[in-house]
């Protein structure tokens, strides 16, 4: 790795002239020849996979932006005012020479050419407190193949810009357009990160396939097992059908979703005030994020105000706005009104032929049998806490026949009385399954 700078400390001390450099035949061959000439191989697959690079043939021009960084996090001295030069920048590279290899190239490219390629994108930086034991981030970047997601941990009183922060993550769940344990049906526990992060990473040889095959089966990868734990953490969310680096399009698909959310008390609702995906309720800094009180207030002739509750208007006005645009409803708190109950109605069209048009329905309520029969019969998941009324919880269990017997739905039940926030998950949809999660 000498042409990219990269090496043992002593070699590096030779090529920038150190006085404290030590006597070495090998290092100093390689100083010799190299100098202080420093590499960065434009590695971008566009350069390397495709045919010869036709700048004039693409409608954008491809720009690298190189930052340099504080001499601080690259000068090893005690000298606090040493710093470090960067002179005659030059760009190395191949050229076609021959004139039909050229135009064969042209006329290829200005045709209907297809080039695939990994796009990164830097989507933000979130603080989160070390002392907190639940992380809940939200992500709504839509793509037609999405890989995966990479998620780098900074500790703010790190020393190196080389090391990232291990949280000690037990345990991931993720959920996609509303569906949970989207990754692993039991959550991504500790000892399966290292295993998906080496799908990608650090297995990674695009330019030789077979060298990539090689290392999986000798089990060899770019860094230690305990590099990774310690000092060079990082979770990776695989999201492809396959873990073949070669391959385009293997990613999951991610629709631009829109979350309309109706709730009679939103404007006190601690569960959306704390979110940081919503921010203000008012005025929600997620896009395509909706918040509406379904409760309006009407003045009558007189001038005196009274409420009204107009969920099913805005149901069947939003299920016509964005038919054929993935959408999820989540009604909350409305469970104690009429609305909610009404059969025939627009929430009944949803539970039957929403999915037809990309629309999801959650519907929140403390009481299961206070939400409207047709819903209930058409869901595919359910997801239920401790509650005290005993007939939601038996109610529920009846007419969603997952857990087999009675003895393991008692069972459950007192797993559910015994910690805050334990939920028990119903796959109600075939094939049926269930998970009881803390």
């Amino acid at each position: 790795m000498a042409y990219q700078g990269i090496g043992e400390t002593n070699m590096l001390k030779h090529r920038v002239g150190a006085d404290d450099k030590a006597s070495d035949t090998g290092d100093e061959a390689i100083a010799t020849a190299y100098g202080a000439r420093f590499c960065i191989p434009l590695d971008f697959e566009l350069l390397e996979t495709h045919m010869p690079f036709y700048q004039a043939g693409l409608g954008d021009r491809l720009e690298y932006e190189l930052t340099f960084n504080n001499y601080s996090n690259v000068i090893k001295s005690t000298d606090t005012s040493a710093s470090y030069t960067i002179k005659n920048i030059c760009l190395e590279f191949d050229m076609v020479t021959d004139a039909e290899l050229a135009r064969q190239i042209r006329q290829q490219v200005n045709g209907k050419m297809v080039i695939l390629y990994d796009r990164i994108l830097r989507h933000r930086k979130i603080t989160k407190n070390k002392s907190d034991t639940l992380w809940n981030i939200n992500l709504n970047v839509p793509a037609r193949s999405m890989k995966g997601i990479l998620m780098l941990f900074e500790d703010p009183e790190r020393t190196s810009t080389e090391t990232y922060y291990n949280p000690n993550i037990t345990k991931v769940e993720m959920t996609i357009e509303g569906v949970p344990n989207q990754l692993y049906s039991q959550g991504m526990k500790a000892y399966q990160q290292w295993d998906e992060i080496n799908k990608f990473f650090a297995l990674n040889s695009k330019r030789n396939k077979t060298t990539e095959e090689v290392l999986k089966d000798l089990n060899l990868s770019y860094t230690t097992l305990e590099k990774y734990l310690t000092t060079n953490y990082a979770l990776w969310l695989d999201l492809r059908s396959t873990d073949d680096n070669s391959l385009h399009g293997s990613g999951r698909r991610i629709e631009n979703a829109s979350e309309v959310i109706l709730c009679p008390t939103i404007q006190w609702n601690k569960a959306y005030k704390n979110r940081e995906w919503i921010g203000d309720v008012r005025k929600p800094k997620t896009k395509n994020l909706i918040i509406v009180n379904p409760i309006v207030e009407v003045r009558e002739a007189n001038g005196s105000l009274y409420e009204e509750e107009k969920l099913q208007e805005l149901l069947r006005m939003f299920f016509k706005k964005y038919a054929g645009h993935p959408t999820l409803y989540i009604i909350d708190d409305c469970s104690a009104t009429k609305e909610l109950t009404k059969k025939k109605d627009m929430l009944s069209e949803l539970a039957f032929s929403g999915r037809h048009a990309e629309q999801s329905v959650w519907v929140i309520s403390q009481r299961y049998n206070s939400v409207l029969k047709d819903l209930r019969e058409q869901t595919k998941w359910l997801c239920m806490f401790y509650t005290k009324d005993r007939d939601s919880f038996d109610n529920c269990l009846r007419e969603n026949d997952v857990i087999p017997t009675l003895e393991e739905r008692q069972r459950i039940k007192e797993e559910l009385k015994k910690k805050k926030h334990r939920k028990l998950i119903l796959k109600t949809d075939q094939p049926t399954d269930y998970w009881l999660l803390n």
